[in-house]
């Protein structure tokens, strides 16, 4: 199920610490997340702080517990450790997708 973040939804994600034991056939998280939205690449990282062009998709998960989600960061968000808030209309991508291949 893929989530579009709207208000209060958008608080609280966290990149994930070790997710490089998981791959997708799709190639990359990028190119996942594409497949599954179903949505142009957005010209804005998902960091609500943030006004830089995503270049890749980022393994992260809200920390209220949700699954592991995909969603497009920018180089320099990617590597943040610290908490932060999704941009109104992010659509976030469950890293486990059965239709992946």
């Amino acid at each position: 199920m893929n989530m579009v973040i709207e208000g209060l939804n958008g608080i609280g994600w966290r990149k994930r610490r070790n997710p490089a034991s998981e791959s997708c056939q799709c190639g990359s998280w990028k190119l996942h997340w594409i497949k599954h939205s179903k949505r142009d690449w957005p010209s804005k990282c998902s960091n609500a702080d943030c006004h830089k062009k995503p270049t890749l998709g980022a393994d992260v998960r809200w920390l209220s517990g949700s699954r592991p989600q995909i969603i497009p960061l920018c180089d320099s968000c990617s590597k943040q450790t610290d908490r932060f808030n999704l941009r109104e209309g992010t659509v976030t991508v469950l890293t486990h997708q059965y239709e992946c291949s």
